[in-house]
């Protein structure tokens, strides 16, 4: 963070609930979108730490819940998909994050605590294929749909 009078227990409990209230508000919105988007899959896991993280996996986004040292982070990966309508929804998507991540939406400001990145792969169909092949293991999973 930029400033150092941060509250990092409140810049926490901030950025575990800003993660929580866009998947909510993405669990909402799926429901309208075509049904080859409508799947998803949430993954709790322990990381190195034995703190739980947290993944929400689906065709256009990843976005992931993760504790480093003592500071909880939100990285969302957006699929780099070539159709319209793929492009139409990342920017719902995109917008649903930026809404509870901004400085004018959370007590403290968690911005520097959000990270985004693009990837040419993508991130549900391969958790998907982990868990339907055994290589992933974390308990507790679900698979989710919303048609």
């Amino acid at each position: 963070m930029n400033d150092n009078k941060v509250d990092f227990e409140l810049a926490n409990k901030s950025v575990q609930q800003a993660y929580h209230t866009i998947i909510a508000e993405l669990k909402g919105m799926l429901r309208d979108y075509p049904a080859e988007y409508r799947n998803y899959l949430v993954v709790k896991e322990p990381n190195v730490e034995g703190h739980p993280d947290c993944y929400f996996y689906h065709a256009l986004v990843t976005l992931h819940l993760q504790k480093a040292d003592h500071d909880y982070y939100i990285d969302y990966t957006r699929f780099q998909g070539s159709t319209q309508i793929s492009a139409k929804r990342w920017l719902d998507i995109s917008r649903c994050i930026l809404k509870h991540t901004s400085k004018t939406s959370t007590v403290v400001d968690i911005e520097d605590f959000v990270s985004e990145s693009l990837h040419r792969t993508n991130g549900y169909e391969m958790a998907l294929k982990e868990f339907e092949a055994g290589m992933r293991e974390y308990e507790p999973y679900s698979i989710e749909s919303l048609t």
